[in-house]
C-alpha cells in the first residue's frame, strides 16, 4: 500500500503519517499527477473536483521539499564545528518557547506536555547539566536519543525525573529521590562509557540506573519537558550551584571528539517561511494547516515550523510565532496582506500557492496577490507557483497564471465546467408583476438588505419590483422546502445580510424553533471561528436541516449524500454555478438544484467602501459614490447556459419537476447503481464464506498432522 505513495516520490516518514494516521492507502489522481511534478520542480495550475484530494496534492511535496531544505541547512559544511550546548528552537514542540541563549524555558499551557532536545549530544565521557526551577508548573528532565518523542521517558529513547519524584522510562514511572518544584535545582548526570544516568536535587545525588544496552554508544542529548511551567538551563557557562563531583564535567567542557553537534545553522529564531499557501477563506486555511501538520508528524528533526495566520486568533501570539521564526505560514490575503513587512517577510519563500484560487480573483484580493508575487526575490532560489483551482477556464485564472508562472504544468482534470451527470438542476423565474396577489396575501415577510431603504418606491416600477423579488424569493424557498419535504439542503446566498436575514425568517416560520421545518444554521466570514465550525456541526450531524452559507465561506466543505442545493441567488461568475451545483449529486448519488432567479434587475449591495459594509448605509449606486449595483440574474442565467451549452429547465407552475414521471429519491443511489454496501453484501460475501471454509479445512489438516505426529513419537 505505501509503495503507491513512495512510488511518486513521497518520503517513507510522510507514507507513515498517510498509512497510518489517516488511511490513505492510494494516491488520489490529481495526487498522482501533481505530486511528482511539484517535487520535480515545476510550476503547476490544477483543477479538481472539491474532495477529490487537492490539499494532499500540494501539501505533500511542499512539506517534503521544506523538510529537505531545512535538514540541508541544518547538516551545511559551512556550520561551525563548535557550539555552546543549549537547548534547540528547531528540535522542540510549538508549545515549548526559549529566550535567545536556548537556556530559559518555559510552556504556559496547563493541560499538555511541551518537550525540547539540545542542540548538543554526547557520546562518550561523563557530563552533567542543571535545571533550576523558576515556578511551581511541573517539569522532567534528563537525556533522549535525537529520535525520541518529546513526551521524555514515555518511550524506551529517553530518560526522565519529574517534580513528583519519579523516574521514567519506556513510560513506566518509579518512585526515585525526591519532589521537587520552584526555587529547586536537578542536576542530570550521564555516564556515557559506564551506561549509566542519575539525578540530584539541590546537590543530594540518588542511585544510578542502567541504560539500555542497544543505546550504549548513541549521542544522548538534554533534554526537558514541561507543563505550564519555566526553567533556566546551566550547561557550565557559569559556575554550577552544585558541581559535581567524581569526575562529571558540564557539557561545557566536552571535547569535540565525544560530542555529536546537532548545529543550528541558519536555523535560528526569526528565520521567514520558505512558503506561503493562500486561501480564500479561514475554514479553508484552517483544514490545510491541520493536513500539514498531521503530513509532517512523524518527520525527524529539524521540525518544520507551520503558521495559520487568519482572522480570530490573537495579534500578539502571531507575531510571537513569526518572530520566532516559521517554515510554512497558511493565511487568508487579508490576514496575511496586515502582518506583511513589519512581522512577515517573503525574502526565503520558495513556495507561493493560491488555493481554491479562482475564488480569490476578486479586483482587490488580485492586486495583493500581484503585490505578494512582486515582494518574492525570484533571482537566489526558483521559485515554485501553485495554483489550485476548481476551474481553469475563467479570464482572471488565465491572467494571473500568465503573470506569476513560468510554463507551468496544466493538470485539468475537471475540464470546461459541465454539470454533473448525477444532478438535475431546475430554476423557478421569479416574476413580481405575475405575483402581485400573493405578495398581498403572504403575513409575515422576509427582512430585505434595506437597498431600497431611502428609495421612493411606486408600484410596478424599478424600485418595488426588485423588493418584491425579495420578498417573493423567500416565500418561494419555503414553498419548495415544503414541496419536496426537504430534510437536507445547502442554501446558497449572495451576502452576509441575506445569510442573517433568511436564518431570522426561518426561526420565525418555526417560531422559534431550532427543530422545525425550517431549522437552519448560517455559514459566513462575519461569524467567529467558533460559531462556524458550531454552524457548519450542527449541520451535519443533521441536528439542523439547512445549512445557509455564502460561496467563500462554503468553499471546501463536503457534505456526503447531500440531496439537495438551492441558490437562492444566482452567483456572479457561470463557472461558480456549476461548482455550486456540483456539491450534491456525489458518491453515485444524485441530487436536485434548484436556482430562485428574478426576472427583473435587482438591487443590491457591492460595498466599496473602507469598512467593506460594515455600518454602512449608503444605498446610492457605486457610480454615483455608494454601494449598490443592479444585478440583472437573467443575463447571468444567459452566461451559465452558454457555459453549459444547454438550457436549465424550469420548474411547473406548481413547483413540480419537468418530468413529474421520472420521480427520484435525491441523495439516494443512482438508478441502475448498487449501493456500495449492498453490493460488497451481495457479490462479496459467497467469496468471503468460501475463504472461510478453506480456512477451517487448512485449520483441521494441521491439527490432524500434528496429533498423529505426537502419536508416532509417543509410541517412539
Amino acid at each position: 500500500m505505501a509503495a503507491q505513495f513512495e512510488s511518486l516520490g513521497v518520503m517513507p516518514e510522510i507514507v507513515k503519517a498517510l498509512e497510518q494516521d489517516l488511511g490513505w492507502d492510494l494516491p488520489r489522481d490529481i495526487q498522482e499527477e501533481a505530486v511528482p511534478t511539484i517535487l520535480g520542480g515545476a510550476d503547476v495550475m490544477a483543477a479538481a473536483e472539491t474532495g477529490s484530494g487537492k490539499t494532499g496534492a500540494f501539501a505533500l511535496p511542499l512539506v517534503q521539499v521544506v523538510y529537505e531544505t531545512l535538514r540541508e541547512v541544518s547538516s551545511d559544511k559551512a556550520q561551525p564545528k563548535e557550539v555552546n550546548p543549549r537547548m534547540n528552537i528547531d528540535d522542540r514542540e510549538a508549545g515549548l518557547t526559549m529566550n535567545d541563549t536556548g537556556l530559559l524555558c518555559q510552556s504556559r499551557n496547563e493541560k499538555q506536555w511541551a518537550g525540547a532536545r539540545g542542540c548538543f549530544g554526547v557520546i562518550k565521557g561523563k557530563y552533567y547539566y542543571e535545571v533550576t526551577c523558576r515556578d511551581a508548573g511541573l517539569s522532567r528532565v534528563g537525556w533522549s536519543l535525537a529520535s525520541a518523542t518529546f513526551n521524555l521517558g514515555t518511550d524506551n529513547k529517553g530518560y526522565g525525573f519529574g517534580g513528583t519524584g519519579k523516574r521514567s522510562h519506556g513510560n513506566q514511572f518509579d518512585a526515585y529521590g525526591m519532589a521537587f518544584g520552584k526555587g529547586n535545582t536537578v542536576g542530570c548526570y550521564i555516564d556515557c562509557d559506564q551506561g549509566k544516568i542519575h539525578w540530584s536535587v539541590d546537590g543530594k545525588e540518588f542511585n544510578p540506573i542502567p541504560i539500555q544496552n542497544n543505546s550504549i554508544g548513541s549521542a544522548w542529548y538534554p533534554a526537558i519537558v514541561l507543563k505550564n511551567a519555566e526553567v533556566e538551563l546551566n550547561m557550565g557557562d557559569t559556575p554550577f550551584k552544585f558541581p559535581p563531583q567524581n569526575g562529571y564535567i558540564g557539557l561545557k567542557s566536552a571535547l569535540p571528539d565525544c560530542t555529536t553537534i546537532k548545529a543550528l545553522g541558519k536555523l535560528t529564531t526569526g528565520r521567514p517561511p520558505l512558503a506561503l499557501i493562500l486561501e480564500p477563506s479561514r475554514e479553508l486555511a484552517q483544514q490545510t494547516h491541520e493536513a500539514l501538520k498531521s503530513f509532517m508528524k512523524y518527520l525527524p528533526p529539524p521540525q518544520i515550523r507551520a503558521s495559520l495566520v487568519v482572522g480570530g486568533i490573537d495579534n500578539s501570539t502571531l507575531i510571537k510565532e513569526l518572530k520566532e521564526g516559521v517554515d510554512i505560514v497558511t493565511g487568508t490575503i487579508g490576514r496575511v496582506e496586515d502582518l506583511l513587512g513589519r512581522d512577515l517577510s517573503f525574502k526565503n519563500i520558495r513556495f507561493f500557492v493560491l488555493d481554491e484560487a479562482d475564488q480569490m480573483m476578486e479586483p482587490d484580493n488580485f492586486k495583493s496577490i500581484q503585490k505578494f508575487y512582486s515582494l518574492i526575490p525570484k533571482s537566489d532560489k526558483p521559485l515554485q507557483v501553485l495554483m489550485f483551482s476548481a476551474t481553469l477556464h475563467s479570464e482572471e485564472i488565465k491572467k494571473m497564471s500568465e503573470q506569476i508562472c513560468k510554463f507551468p504544468q496544466i493538470i485539468d482534470l475537471k475540464g470546461k465546467p459541465t454539470v454533473p451527470e448525477n444532478v438535475d438542476h431546475v430554476i423557478l423565474k421569479i416574476d413580481p408583476t405575475k405575483d402581485d396577489s400573493l405578495l398581498k396575501s403572504i403575513t409575515k415577510k422576509i427582512q430585505t438588505d434595506g437597498v431600497h431603504a431611502r428609495d421612493r418606491k411606486h408600484p410596478g416600477d424599478k424600485e418595488a419590483l426588485s423588493e418584491n423579488i425579495k420578498i417573493l424569493k423567500a416565500e418561494y424557498l419555503c414553498r419548495i422546502i415544503e414541496k419536496y419535504h426537504m430534510d437536507q439542503a445547502l442554501i446558497f446566498v449572495r451576502t452576509k445580510l441575506d445569510g442573517d436575514n433568511l436564518h431570522t425568517y426561518f426561526r420565525s416560520k418555526d417560531q422559534g424553533s431550532m427543530l422545525g421545518t425550517f431549522s437552519s444554521s448560517v455559514l459566513h466570514g462575519g461569524k467567529g471561528q467558533k460559531e462556524r465550525e458550531q454552524s457548519l456541526d450542527l449541520f451535519k450531524k443533521g441536528e439542523v436541516r439547512f445549512l445557509i452559507a455564502t460561496d467563500v465561506a462554503a468553499r471546501g466543505i463536503h457534505i456526503e449524500g447531500l440531496p439537495y442545493v438551492i441558490n437562492y441567488t444566482l452567483p456572479s461568475k457561470p463557472e461558480i454555478y456549476v461548482h455550486r451545483i456540483g456539491r450534491t449529486g456525489r458518491s453515485d448519488k444524485i441530487g436536485l438544484a434548484i436556482s430562485l432567479v428574478g426576472v427583473n434587475e435587482e438591487k443590491v449591495w457591492y460595498h466599496t467602501c473602507p469598512s467593506r459594509g460594515a455600518n454602512c448605509s449608503n444605498t446610492k449606486l457605486v457610480p454615483e459614490g455608494g454601494c449598490t449595483i443592479w444585478l440583472d440574474e437573467s443575463q447571468i442565467l444567459k452566461d451559465i447556459e452558454g457555459l453549459i451549452s444547454q438550457p436549465v429547465p424550469l420548474l411547473n407552475a406548481d413547483l413540480s419537476l419537468p418530468q413529474t414521471a421520472d420521480l427520484k429519491q435525491y441523495g439516494g443511489a443512482k438508478a441502475g447503481k448498487e449501493d456500495e454496501t449492498v453490493y460488497f453484501h451481495k457479490h462479496l460475501r459467497p467469496v468471503v464464506e468460501d475463504l472461510v471454509k478453506l480456512e477451517e479445512s487448512a485449520q483441521r489438516s494441521f491439527w490432524s498432522l500434528q496429533l498423529k505426529f505426537n502419536r508416532k513419537n509417543k509410541a517412539k
